[in-house]
Parts: C-alpha cells; sequence; structure tokens
C-alpha cells in the first residue's frame, strides 16, 4: 500500500511540475522575428525603371534605320542612339540639328522597356520636329520608330534596329545554262 501512495504522490509531482513548467513556458515571450517588409508596386516599378535606364546607359546602341519611299524602295543607313542622365541622343539627328531631349521610360510585365521622346529644331521661321519611340526587348533587341515631322513639307517615318535588315539578294545569271547528260 505504501508503493501505491508512493507512486501516487510521485505522479501528482509530476503533474504539478509540468503544469508549472508549461505555465512559466508560455509566459516567455517568444523570439521576435522582424518581418521582412514586402514593396509596394510603386517600389518595384521604380527598381525596375532604373534597372532599365542603367542597361540603356551601358553603351552606344549602332542601329540601322530603314526608310521607304513612295515606291517602296527601301534605303538602310546607320545611327548611334545613347542614352546618358535620362537624355537621349542620335547622332545622326544631332548633326541636323536636333538636340538631346528627356525620354520617358515604362517597363512592361514580360520585361521589355519602352520608351520615347520629342526632340525639336528651331530654324529661321519653323520649327521640325522628331518623334523616336523604341523597345528593348528582353533579348537584348532595341527597335523603334522615328518619325520626322517638319513644318514645311511631309512627314517621314522610319524604323530602327539593333538588327541589321535582312535584303534580297538579286538574281544573277551566268549567260549559259548547263545541262546534264541524260
Amino acid at each position: 500500500m505504501k508503493n501505491k501512495y508512493f507512486v501516487t504522490a510521485m505522479g501528482l509531482i509530476f503533474l504539478v511540475v509540468g503544469v508549472v513548467v508549461v505555465t512559466e513556458a508560455a509566459q516567455k515571450p517568444a523570439a521576435v522575428v522582424a518581418p521582412v517588409a514586402a514593396k509596394t508596386p510603386e517600389q518595384l516599378k521604380a527598381e525596375a525603371i532604373q534597372k532599365a535606364q542603367q542597361g540603356l546607359s551601358l553603351h552606344e546602341w549602332a542601329v540601322y534605320v530603314t526608310s521607304t519611299d513612295a515606291k517602296g524602295k527601301a534605303a538602310t543607313e546607320t545611327d548611334v542612339l545613347t542614352f546618358n542622365n535620362g537624355k537621349i541622343t542620335s547622332r545622326n539627328l544631332l548633326a541636323q540639328g536636333y538636340p538631346e531631349s528627356n525620354y520617358g521610360l515604362a517597363v512592361q510585365d514580360n520585361g521589355t522597356v519602352v520608351w520615347e521622346t520629342m526632340q525639336a529644331r528651331e530654324l529661321p521661321g519653323e520649327v521640325d520636329i522628331a518623334f523616336i519611340r523604341g523597345a528593348l526587348f528582353p533579348n537584348g533587341v532595341l527597335s523603334g520608330t522615328i518619325i520626322m515631322q517638319p513644318q514645311k513639307g511631309a512627314s517621314k517615318n522610319f524604323e530602327y534596329s539593333t538588327v541589321k535588315p535582312q535584303t534580297t539578294p538579286a538574281p544573277t545569271t551566268t549567260g549559259t545554262l548547263q545541262k546534264g547528260k541524260r
């Protein structure tokens, strides 16, 4: 019988000690882990735009500018676009009197960087305008359009790309055709 009381007493002691330990553990504050603040959409957009500006500013962009005349004949020339400190310069337009200009920039959900600007050239009695729009695609290709809108005369549209346009080679003739033996 002594053993029975001893076992019961020991069980009560373990029960009380266990309740006290559990109660003390519940009262201690848990380790506090600072939550990582989620970035707002505005912060994410600002970071994407800053990254895009840095990507555009990495180097001068050699582009192939193509125009098509009224007869459908295409002509291609080269130009260099430079992005620096939020401004763009076209080497060809600069030579024609168009100054560098600020550009607006947006980053699309697929990572494509889209930008545009307007450059004005002031001449005596007139102002000519060049609209330049472009996109830098995730594969590294830069392409877009240039619309030259003179105050006097018709506007001209150009397309440009960092990828050289494909040209169809002119057919060649050798003068005689070789016939095979049968």
